[in-house]
């Protein structure tokens, strides 16, 4: 999966040199342990390097007054040259180093043309009330965007009201893009891209339609499945599987649903759907079961099984 960030979650309050701080260095790691890509739009890259180099001006500034001091005090020392001792850090390398695979991704001539519309017509993601048109939160918004729609699924690390107000649900359902607003909340969406996390989000982007359509569930255009804990697979002697899972939707709202899911399939097709336990936010909500579609498994099979089996113990 590739993963996009925003300056947001790249800050730091110093001068990056040999590491990028803890939180973002563990989370890169984590990410490249299981084979996920970073992906830095250019507009973020820019962002972090003006931040970077008020700091590296700081830092020579410190260094010129502390050879002034020394001259003060006729106190002896080489010479130097503090621009000449400090540099910018490298974004890149910085990541790199994390054991991550890390790509500077440009804004494209279309990227530009839709952030200007939206910035002009306040148009969704933006808030009703928001004050400021920043065309460069937009711009990584239509990077996001994009990079979502080609590999079919991305998360977007930002904490931006823009990036994250329900008004942009919609846009980031129908292009498979996940916003996250902190490291925890990213640890948690990842298990969505685990083997057994891509089969459920498989399986219930086949039947989300249908659950919005209905007024049982409080999910609505623009719902997505962010995460899944603990899942537990089971064949029946039908033909058919059977998985159960914690989980978690946003509901295109603004609000989130959790609940206990099961689901019985076989090969892409859904035969029935529950959700259990479930709860809008702090509000609980009735049990649900939907049957999806008939069954259309053959019973030869079954009764094979059972004629070998009866002849294997000897009965």
């Amino acid at each position: 999966m590739k993963i996009i960030f925003n300056s947001d979650l790249l800050f730091a309050t110093y001068l990056v040199e040999d590491r990028l701080p803890k939180a973002i260095f563990e989370f890169l790691q984590a990410c490249g342990e299981k084979g996920h890509e970073i992906c830095i739009p250019e507009t973020t890259l820019l962002e972090f390097n003006r931040k970077q180099a008020e700091f590296v001006e700081k830092e020579i500034r410190n260094l010129r007054r502390a050879r002034d001091l020394l001259d003060k005090y006729e106190v002896k020392f080489d010479d130097f040259d503090g621009s000449a001792l400090i540099s910018d850090p490298n974004l890149s390398a910085l990541i790199q180093d994390a054991g991550v695979t890390c790509t500077i991704v440009p804004p494209t001539l279309e990227d530009f043309r839709n952030a200007h519309r939206k910035a002009c017509s306040r148009e969704a993601p933006h808030p009703p009330d928001i004050k400021s048109d920043e065309m460069r939160d937009l711009v990584i918004w239509e990077i996001a965007l994009r990079i979502a729609g080609s590999e079919n699924c991305a998360i977007l690390m930002s904490r931006d009201e823009l990036h994250t107000h329900h008004r942009g649900d919609q846009e980031a359902s129908d292009c498979g893009l996940i916003r996250c607003d902190s490291f925890e909340r990213a640890y948690e969406l990842l298990s969505i891209e685990t083997e057994s996390g891509r089969v459920i989000r498989q399986l219930i982007a086949t039947v989300i339609g249908e659950l919005i359509a209905g007024d049982d569930l409080p999910l609505r255009d623009g719902a997505q499945l962010v995460s899944i804990e603990r899942p537990v697979f089971f064949d029946t002697d039908m033909g058919t599987t059977f998985v159960s899972a914690e989980s978690k939707f946003s509901t295109g709202t603004g609000t989130e649903l959790t609940a206990t899911i099961s689901i019985e399939y076989a090969g892409t097709s859904v035969f029935s759907i529950k959700f259990e336990d479930a709860k809008e936010g702090d509000s609980e909500i009735e049990n649900f079961s939907r049957d999806i579609a008939e069954q259309a498994v053959s019973t030869a099979d079954v009764v094979d099984r059972k004629r070998d089996l009866s002849e294997l113990i000897g009965e």
